[in-house]
């Protein structure tokens, strides 16, 4: 053989190494892909607290809290009470600890007290947060007047704060 022939048949088995196998079939799988936000908004509440000193004396006793709507993207959404524990119908009352005894409550969006704070579109507060960041709504309570009749006792209930967004 010359040396031209050894060549090509050199360079028949390089290019057989280097080209690698041929495949005669093929299969294929599908791979799910899925993702998960979670929990971009926080809820928080202080507690709101009534002192009444003077019962009877035909005044009402008001009081107030902060809920904090803290969000890690950008959020409009909107912020729901519900009507406690211890309602009727859509009456918030708070329970007494020792004698069974109600007060009857209320919790406004506007510190004139005249916006009932409930659930849904128009009962509801509705916030909008650019980006990082926090927004406090003040929640304004009022007990309407507390009478002689209405016994001693440590009142309480609790509500439900719900932010959608």
């Amino acid at each position: 053989m010359n040396f031209r022939g050894i060549l090509g048949v050199l360079g028949l088995m390089t290019g057989a190494v280097i080209s690698g196998p041929a495949f005669a079939q093929a299969a294929d799988a599908t791979m799910p892909m899925s993702a998960e936000v979670v929990q971009r908004c926080n809820v928080t509440a202080t507690p709101m607290r009534f002192t009444v000193a003077n019962p009877g004396a035909n005044t009402n006793v008001d009081s107030s809290a902060t809920v904090r709507v803290e969000c890690s993207a950008f959020s409009f959404f909107l912020v729901e009470l519900d009507n406690g524990e211890n309602a009727v119908g859509n009456q918030r009352r708070m329970v007494g600890a020792y004698n069974g005894g109600t007060l009857n409550y209320e919790i406004y969006k506007n510190a004139a007290r005249t916006q009932r704070w409930g659930q849904g579109f128009f009962g509801g507060r509705l916030g909008l947060i650019f980006g990082t960041g926090a927004v406090n709504f003040t929640a304004y309570g009022r007990i309407p007047t507390v009478t002689t009749f209405d016994a001693a006792d440590a009142y309480y209930d609790n509500i439900v704060v719900t932010v959608s967004f």
